[in-house]
């Protein structure tokens, strides 16, 4: 595990057990969170360089090694993304988004976090379609996954999706 995925678990004792139990003396494990953004959710749907990681992520969240969480913006973004990539029949897109839903990994966007993305995007330069993302997982402590360089190498809360493990 990496060094920024260990930083992401927060240790407890005597935590309840699946079934209601307690057992004291271990120390149970909280999964790391991520916010994905739509340069790493379209990967699933298209097929590229960064799909490999992409597809890790989705699987790891199946399994149960990672939580993820996508505001509910990524929506329109994802839709978007994936129009303009071409290939994709309007069900094909339909379809992408109702896996979001089926995944249960949509929130509705805080008013905290678009007040902090406006602040961002002003400050920085950022269009606000990144900047929400990056704020959301500023505010929730979580770890933002994108294919965007940039973004990952600029600031700490966000992680380019090929440094993924």
């Amino acid at each position: 595990m990496s060094k920024d995925g260990l930083l992401r678990y927060i240790l407890y004792e005597n935590a309840a057990k699946a079934d209601g139990e307690y057992s004291s003396g271990y120390i149970y494990l909280i999964k790391p969170v991520y916010i994905l953004d739509p340069s790493v959710v379209s990967r699933w749907f298209i097929r590229d360089e960064v799909s490999g990681a992409a597809l890790k992520v989705r699987e790891d969240y199946v399994r149960g090694h990672i939580s993820l969480i996508v505001p509910d913006c990524i929506l329109f973004h994802l839709a978007d993304l994936l129009q303009k990539h071409g290939g994709l029949t309007g069900m094909d897109i339909a379809a992408a988004l109702k896996t979001m839903y089926d995944m249960h990994i949509i929130m509705p966007l805080r008013a905290q976090s678009a007040c902090r993305a406006v602040e961002m995007a002003v400050a920085d330069g950022l269009e606000m379609s990144k900047a929400v993302y990056l704020a959301e997982a500023e505010l929730s402590g979580a770890r933002l996954l994108t294919n965007d360089k940039e973004i990952a190498s600029k600031y700490y809360a966000a992680i380019h999706i090929s440094n993924y493990q």
